[in-house]
């Protein structure tokens, strides 16, 4: 599939990932948008069929219509964005990492008025009453079409979290979260990573611990990532390092 066109990206997309349930899809980049796309279609479904069919030649699929866009979060590149759960973390050049979710309730209202004015018939997924077993923390996994035509009605997000992160004013600098969502680590321009418990519900919880370059050096720390298990933390730097620290202390303390 390629999802592109009228409502798509207006500049170079930096960053996806899908959702664990592989029916979405989130991709943000270089417009400064963060937008949420349907993989569960029917179009999409046969076109993934199609293509594991030595059979018959493989049919892609053109999707130009998120069912969420937003310029709301953010006000400069978005270099990196993850599905937690049914929310969704991103982060630019701002100093730091935000946890946010489509407030749903809101984009549904805002869309039903812009068809009423426009006269598009309404586009809604099944109602929540109908979903009780795909509804988790206020963000649907059926969430509205948009209008197939026209502009797209001012998206809305409900923020839950930051995560300050200082001197990190450059793009290009990814965090990672580990495979149980309880880990959530991110570098500076300094070669610092910082490290965040998930588990604090706090809105603005500072890291629980922070690890440095071991030479001391002042790179910025373009990549983090943890080990399956979570008791390893690796980080690489401009200076072409690659840093590899034990965290299974915190790790195992955190379970």
């Amino acid at each position: 599939a390629i999802f592109a066109g009228d409502m798509g990206h207006r500049d170079e997309v930096l960053t996806c990932d899908i959702h664990i349930l592989g029916r979405l899809l989130c991709t943000a980049g270089m417009d400064n948008t963060v937008k949420i796309w349907r993989l569960d279609t029917t179009d999409i479904a046969t076109a993934i069929f199609e293509s594991n069919s030595k059979a018959t030649k493989p049919h892609i699929v053109h999707d130009p219509f998120p069912v969420f866009s937003t310029l709301d979060i953010h006000s400069n590149y978005v270099d990196c964005a993850r599905f937690l759960g049914n929310f969704i973390i991103s982060k630019s050049t701002e100093n730091k990492i935000i946890l946010w979710t489509p407030d749903v309730q809101r984009v549904q209202r805002v869309q039903h008025e812009y068809n009423l004015l426009t006269g598009i018939p309404q586009l809604v997924g099944p109602s929540s009453e109908d979903n009780d077993d795909e509804q988790t923390n206020n963000f649907t996994l059926e969430p509205p079409k948009w209008p197939l035509r026209g502009a797209t009605p001012a998206a809305s997000a409900l923020f839950l979290r930051n995560f300050n992160l200082p001197h990190a004013q450059i793009w290009f600098m990814r965090f990672a979260l580990n495979h149980s969502h309880s880990f959530l680590a991110a570098g500076n321009q300094r070669g610092s990573v910082s490290l965040w418990n998930l588990d604090d519900d706090s809105l603005e919880s500072p890291p629980i611990t922070r690890f440095h370059h071991p030479k001391g050096k002042v790179h910025a720390v373009r990549q983090v990532a943890f080990s399956p298990d979570s008791n390893l933390l690796a980080f690489c730097c401009d200076d072409a390092s690659v840093s590899v620290f034990d965290i299974s202390d915190l790790n195992n303390t955190n379970q």
